[in-house]
Parts: C-alpha cells; structure tokens; sequence
C-alpha cells in the first residue's frame, strides 16, 4: 500500500487542496479512523516543481464512535512563506479551527468529499473544518475548508507523508497548501 500511495506524487496531492465542499460519491468506501500529526509541508508548485516555502500544520481527527457521535477534532495552520506574506502581510495565513467531518478512505479507486475536491487516495485521512483567522492584520473572522493526509509509514526508507489543506469562504478564501509532510502524519483505525 506504500507504494500506492506514493504515486499519488506531489502533483497529484495539489489537486487535494484545491477544496471546495461536495456531495460524496457513490464508489467511496469510509471506514472509521483516525489521524494525528503535524509538522511542515513543503510547498511545491505542481508544473514547475519550485518549492513555494513551508507552511506548519498540525491536527487531530477522528470519526471513532458510535453513529450518534459526530465526527470532532482541531487543528491549526501557520504560513509564513515569501507568497502568504506577501498576499496577507507579515503573519501571513494563521487560522485553527475544529473538524465537523471526517473518514479513512478505503475506496482502491481514492475518495472525495468530506471537503476535498479531487481525490484522496485509499488509506488516506480526509477532514472539513470551519476555522478561524488568527491573524489581526487580515480582516474576517471565519470560513471552511478541508485537508487530505497521507500516512506513508515510518523508517529511512519510506517516502515522506504527504498533506494538502485549502480554504474556501472567509478571510483565506482560496489559499491552499499541499507537499511533503516533514514531522509525521500518522492515519490508522480506532482504538
């Protein structure tokens, strides 16, 4: 399964931030689940393959439980690359904010929804959110968006993991952040 998901590549994990919240299709298959982590993507342009800086990310999501239990969790993002800054000034994008919807993908064919417009690959930890803009310099409050990560397992020899994570509504109406996860994404089932 590691050698899946890695396919999915840097170019194809872009597409996972471009986020814009859907209707799941009919041939996703969710499971229970949960995903922890954090540390600094690295931004990558997908055609030119430049990297665009780092952006910090951390979040803990699980959809454990029975089905009267919601989907929880939070998370908080930072980025302070040369383009956040220039675009929002100088704190660029901060915002944290709580999960309302979350899944493990076990579909072969990837999964969509839950946020994410494009396809998250099996095995991979799809979350939306409504979050909240920490920077004072950036007019607004709030909005939603969603992420994808991708656990590729741990040791040298393992490709990194790897995260997309976009913004829709609100003050970060279109950001998007989406590379290699340098920390650890780790994605796996309920205890």
């Amino acid at each position: 399964m590691k050698s899946r998901l890695y396919q999915v590549g840097i170019a194809g994990i872009w597409v996972l931030a471009l986020l814009v919240f859907v209707n799941c299709g009919a041939n996703n298959v969710y499971v229970e689940g949960e995903a922890n982590g954090g540390g600094k993507i690295q931004k990558i342009d997908p055609i030119t393959q430049v990297a665009l800086g780092t952006a910090t990310f951390t979040y803990h999501a699980s959809n454990c439980g029975s089905p009267q239990i919601p989907p929880s969790g939070s998370f908080n993002f930072v980025d302070k690359s040369p383009a956040a800054v220039l675009q929002y000034g100088k704190n660029g994008v901060m915002a944290d904010g709580t999960i309302f919807s979350a899944a493990r993908c076990d579909s072969p064919a990837g999964c969509s929804g839950e946020g994410v417009e494009g396809t998250c690959p099996q095995g991979g930890y799809l979350f939306a959110f409504t979050y909240r803009n920490k920077n004072k310099g950036v007019p607004g409050a709030s909005g939603e968006g969603g992420a994808c990560v991708i656990d590729n397992g741990e040791g040298s020899k393992v490709p990194d993991d790897q995260a997309a994570i976009g913004f829709h509504g609100g003050p970060y109406d279109g950001f998007k952040a989406a590379g290699n996860l340098s920390g650890n994404a780790q994605v796996g089932g309920c205890p």
